[in-house]
């Protein structure tokens, strides 16, 4: 039998596809918000931010955790696309429409101005485009094809850019930005369908009623390991917020996008080798922990390599890219940034137990992971002060990553396998 190999040509080119793939994104968002920035100043920039955050949050709620089902399925099965996506199109009917009156109740409640509202409203209809893109490109990564998410992504962002730019300058109105958001994501779904008609995966035909019931059962537990691994991420800034100076809140979120640029290749290697993870588990579990011990080692490798590299250079990235001002938060990488590490195993792992069916224990460990992390923080921010936080988020997801590794040899590997 065959161990998967994770130094193959087509795992460095699907984790190189998706690491594109979302940098895309976050490239075509600082262009465009430059671009609003210059030509309408910080108002209108304002609007923009408070529109498109709130329409990101439910864009990420949204999906319901329905991507990583996409992906272990498809792993089980590379000829389940079709009926992925027809079950996918009227989840995401309803969860896009439930999150489109959301978030017209949470703008109201926040009680934002008409002219804020008028943006939400407007926004709040890209959800099921956004939708559909993420199911078109998860589906292609799930066949080891990312490198057609990636096409999209660039077709789609480029379309926005343009539209944007264009659209703004004829309106000078936020919500022209907006449109062309829109836009742009219908754009995209056009193009993945062509992509995904040339692989013989329609999105139309017969709807089958107990795969709908099947997916509904899963979905639970997906959308709270998406909702608690974002709480535990997110969460510190909020608690700062009430602990700390504004201004060391400010030093702490530079820290935390540093991190998260940081943790895109992580991110987009332990994607690619999903796909492989399921179908090494389901066709040849023998192997399974073979691939488990490399490609344990080569995450915690290439982790420890960006942290150390990051560590060593946070002074003078920072001094080129922020200037001197922002200085205090060398500090703040330099012990932050080893949190990469203990992150980067853990989401490997989760994606073990997620592969061979056993995501309740993820949504166990994360439950565990949070409460923790809360009183580690608050503890520990009044003891050491902003820099306590860091303390705590490295010493919760260490904790989170034995907790990961102790399910996955409980659940996954071979009894006979050790560790």
């Amino acid at each position: 039998m065959i161990i998967p190999k994770i130094h193959s040509g087509s795992f460095f080119e699907n984790s190189f596809s998706i690491l594109l793939t979302r940098m895309s994104l976050s490239c075509s968002s600082l262009i465009i918000t430059i671009f609003i920035a210059r030509n309408l100043g910080p108002g209108p920039l304002g609007l923009f931010s408070v529109a498109m955050a709130l329409c990101t949050i439910f864009q990420y709620l949204s999906i319901l955790g329905y991507d990583t089902i996409v992906i272990r399925e498809i792993g089980k099965d590379q000829d389940q696309g079709s009926w992925l996506i027809k079950n996918g199109i009227l989840l995401g009917v309803l969860s896009c429409a439930v999150g489109a009156v959301l978030m017209a109740i949470i703008g109201n409640i926040l009680n934002y101005s008409p002219l804020i509202m008028k943006s939400v409203y407007l926004s709040s209809l890209v959800l099921f485009p956004c939708f559909l893109n993420v199911l078109g490109e998860n589906i292609f990564i799930g066949l080891k094809k990312a490198r057609f998410a990636f096409y999209t992504a660039l077709v789609r962002e480029t379309a926005w850019l343009v539209l944007g730019v264009w659209w703004l300058s004829l309106s000078h109105d936020i919500n022209a930005v907006i449109g062309a958001f829109i836009v742009s994501r219908m754009v995209g779904v056009v193009f993945l369908a062509y992509l995904l008609q040339q692989e013989k995966i329609s999105w139309w035909g017969d709807f089958q009623v107990f795969k709908f019931k099947e997916i509904l059962g899963l979905i639970p537990a997906f959308f709270l390991i998406n909702l608690l691994s974002n709480l535990l991420l997110e969460v510190d800034v909020v608690i700062l917020s009430k602990l700390v100076s504004v201004e060391d809140v400010g030093f702490y979120n530079v820290t935390k996008k540093i991190l998260r640029v940081s943790f895109i290749l992580i991110f987009s290697m332990v994607s690619a080798s999903f796909p492989t993870i399921v179908e090494t588990l389901h066709k040849n579990h023998k192997m399974i922990y073979s691939y488990f011990a490399r490609l344990s080692f080569l995450m915690l490798i290439v982790s420890f390599s960006i942290a150390t590299s990051v560590y060593f250079l946070a002074h003078t990235l920072i001094n080129l890219f922020l200037g001197a001002a922002f200085l205090p938060t060398v500090k703040f990488i330099q012990v932050l940034i080893w949190k990469i590490v203990p992150l980067s195993l853990s989401f490997l792992w989760s994606r073990f137990l997620i592969a061979a069916n056993q995501q309740n224990k993820d949504v166990v460990a994360l439950m565990i992971g949070l409460p923790l992390f809360f009183v580690l923080s608050i503890v520990f921010v009044k003891e050491w002060g902003t820099l306590g936080m860091a303390y705590a988020d490295i010493l919760t997801l260490i904790c989170l990553a034995f907790i990961h590794l102790h399910f996955v040899k409980r659940t996954v590997l071979p009894s006979e396998a050790k560790i």
